[in-house]
């Protein structure tokens, strides 16, 4: 004796097993079932592919495989014993008809419940039974992107030739302008060095009009060396910060510098209307040759305040201080430089990497 048990549905999104197979998914929506017989035997049983089957009499759970009346495969290993299905009981999400549970015979229906999403709203996770959570479209108003807050800006001069460095970074000032050989920690060296004058490196096109304090946290920090520093025959400064000039020292801007006449220390300086307030770290850095150097500062929102940390990495020395006059009230643009008073043969600044950042305090 054989039964065929139907399920009606509404709205396909219930948890049906998908099979791909050579000619394309079925799914498995047909329940079929056996009181007394081995549908992979004898006659077998006739079914699409894909469905399954109950065998009552020895408890198994068979699904179509083949095109065959007896390809069915049993669910499982080994065999299994006891009991007969006598019932079939419906609760959430499936109803019986006409008993519930059936005993004898009926059809099992499944009741997806669909959900009603409010406007600009979308379904976007279904339970078993059908029931759906909304979530709400992001929209232009609830959107905030990273360059509407937040600036950032860097490069690791890994080669002079690709687009970061060509789109960053004008040079000037005669001399020469290569890339050196990086190392295991610093893989990116660019070398600017002077002629009898100075050389720099400074932000695109010449524009010296990019940045002013005031608008936001802004943090700023570069990696590098001299190769050989000043002394009494080629006397140079090397200025690593912000400026607006590359011929001289700054009229405005926040920078480090390395200025033996003044200190043998690298100084943290700040510049406004080309008054300088430039002081040693606590404890000092001092400048020596071919020492790997960072200079890194961070101008508080109001743009009242500077915090530089200046480091001999080299030598693991690292000082601070913090700068409270001076700092420039108008626009400045990075740049890393160096400006000759006396001596004829080339000197240099070695530059690592470079960043800046800024957490804007009203978003743009």
């Amino acid at each position: 004796m054989k039964r065929k048990l139907s399920i009606g549905l509404s709205i396909l999104f219930i948890a049906i097993s998908v099979i791909a197979l050579a000619d394309g998914p079925y799914p498995s929506v047909g329940l079929y079932w056996y009181d007394s017989h081995d549908p992979t035997s004898g006659a077998g049983m006739t079914a699409p592919l894909n469905q399954l089957l109950v065998r009552t009499d020895s408890p198994s759970l068979y699904y179509k495989s083949g095109g065959a009346n007896t390809a069915w495969t049993r669910i499982g290993t080994g065999t299994s014993s006891g009991g007969t299905v006598t019932s079939i009981t419906c609760s959430t999400g499936l109803s019986c008809t006409a008993t519930n549970p059936i005993t004898t015979s009926g059809a099992v229906a499944v009741n997806l419940t669909p959900t009603t999403c409010a406007a600009s709203s979308a379904v976007s996770a279904i339970a078993s039974n059908g029931t759906g959570s909304c979530t709400a479209f992001l929209t232009s108003a609830s959107l905030t992107t990273t360059d509407q807050n937040h600036l950032y800006v860097s490069d690791d001069f890994y080669n002079a030739g690709d687009n970061t460095f060509t789109s960053l970074w004008s040079t000037g000032g005669g001399g020469t302008d290569t890339d050196v050989g990086g190392t295991s920690n610093h893989p990116g060296i660019r070398e600017i060095c002077t002629t009898t004058t100075r050389k720099s490196i400074f932000s695109a096109a010449g524009n010296f009009d990019t940045w002013v304090p005031g608008g936001g946290v802004t943090d700023m920090i570069w990696g590098l060396r001299l190769p050989v520093i000043s002394d009494g025959t080629d006397t140079y400064i090397a200025y690593v910060g912000t400026t607006t000039t590359v011929s001289g020292a700054p009229t405005r801007g926040v920078y480090c510098q390395a200025a033996q006449a003044a200190s043998a220390n690298w100084q943290a300086c700040t510049t406004q209307a080309s008054v300088s307030t430039c002081v040693d770290t606590s404890p000092i850095v001092p400048i020596v040759s071919n020492h790997w150097v960072r200079c890194a500062w961070e101008v508080n929102a109001g743009g009242t305040s500077v915090a530089f940390t200046i480091a001999d990495t080299t030598a693991s020395i690292t000082g601070t201080a913090t700068n409270t006059t001076n700092i420039p009230a108008a626009l400045s643009a990075p740049a890393a430089y160096i400006v000759k008073s006396a001596g004829t043969n080339s000197r240099c600044i070695d530059l690592d990497y470079y960043a800046m950042s800024e957490t804007f305090t009203t978003a743009r």
